[in-house]
């Protein structure tokens, strides 16, 4: 039950640093699932919930043309090799170093959303 209670606290945490910053769900949401969840459970897991939540962005959006759809495209393209090369990852390397790379990665990632694209 703690369980249940400490990963719904990192996906609120997540989901309001998200709305306030732009970005927080995976910051939040990956590694405390990474502590209860097996690599390909857990990030399965987020990528239902994220795949999910994002559908329902674009499909909010859509009437209102606030979608730039060449964008959309080249993002979708350009994730499949991530996605591949990820899910090879997640299924073959040993959970603690995924969880470092998952922590180094998400750093990188929230340094280069600051500094480089503000």
């Amino acid at each position: 039950m703690v369980e249940v209670i400490f990963i719904a606290l990192a996906a609120f945490a997540g989901t309001l640093s998200q709305r306030a910053v732009g970005f927080g769900v995976p910051l939040f949401l990956v590694p405390v699932l990474l502590i209860y969840f097996s690599a390909p459970i857990a990030l399965v897991s987020f990528l239902m919930i994220a795949t999910t939540s994002n559908l329902l962005v674009i499909f909010a959006h859509h009437d209102k043309k606030e979608i730039i759809w060449p964008i959309v495209w080249r993002m979708f393209i350009a994730a499949v090799p991530g996605l591949i090369i990820g899910g090879y990852i997640a299924t073959h390397a040993d959970k603690a170093l995924l969880q470092i790379i998952v922590g180094v990665t998400v750093i990188v990632s929230i340094v280069i959303q600051e500094f480089i694209f503000p």
